[in-house]
């Protein structure tokens, strides 16, 4: 069998001889690799929930412990800790996206940023 050498300049990947002799497509892949913990099986352990409500708290901690800018007035000062802790929360994961999202919103309503009847409006729309 006869080896051949595979073709960088192909346009969506590299054209290499297979097995049969016939050329296959492998397209280019990009690997990003960082540190995680890994169990026995070699697969990356999950964060604990701990580890991940303690990322959600981050902006809210934020929020409480710096001043607010003297443009902006403290009711959203405190929504914008509440949407950042919501946002990645949602990518965090701590509990499932809907609890995240009603306790976002509950947030805002107990924070005296919205009223009640603001903050549940969009369940109003028969659209949504």
């Amino acid at each position: 069998m006869s080896t051949a050498t595979c073709d960088p300049r192909a346009r969506d990947g590299l054209e290499c001889p297979g097995r049969t002799g016939a050329l296959t497509r492998i397209p280019e892949i990009i690997v990003v690799t960082h540190n995680t913990e890994r169990d026995a099986s070699g697969t990356p352990a999950p964060r604990s929930a701990l580890t991940r409500w303690a990322i959600v708290a981050i902006p809210i901690l934020a929020v409480v412990v710096l001043p607010a800018p003297p443009a902006v007035t403290p009711p959203a000062w405190r929504m914008l800790g509440i949407f950042a802790a919501t946002i990645i929360g949602v990518i965090a994961q701590p509990v499932p996206m809907g609890a995240v999202v009603l306790t976002g919103l509950t947030a805002a309503v107990f924070a005296g940023v919205v009223t009640i009847e603001k903050a549940l409006s969009g369940w109003a729309n028969p659209l949504v």
